[in-house]
């Protein structure tokens, strides 16, 4: 037997839909009309693709948290003073690096 991951699911999927297949040759034979027969197929089916949906909304909702907190510790638009500033040691505006003895006025 493979040790692959993908593999041993395929083939559990394949098992439970061979296993659902021959309960649903078993109820048509007693008499249930088909459309009652393939409504546990279709509650499986929709299940997994809400669970689906639900984990990729989630994954989006950490990916666009994680983005916007690194938009917001970036360190691009310095306000102050910083001694290991990106260009040296001094007071900085909006990422502008500026001396005291500029004559530019800040705003």
């Amino acid at each position: 037997m493979k040790k692959n991951i993908g593999y041993r699911l395929g083939r559990f999927t394949r098992y439970i839909m061979n296993r659902m297949t021959q309960q649903e040759d078993i109820m048509r034979q007693k008499g249930v009309p088909s459309f009652l027969v393939k409504i546990p197929r279709y509650a499986v089916l929709a299940t997994v693709t809400g669970l689906l949906l639900i984990g990729a909304y989630y994954l989006f909702l950490v990916v666009a948290i994680l983005a916007l907190g690194v938009l917001f510790v970036s360190t691009e638009y310095r306000i102050g003073y910083y001694s290991g500033g990106p260009k040296g040691p001094g007071h900085y505006t909006s990422g502008r690096h500026f001396f005291e003895d500029d004559d530019d006025p800040l705003f």
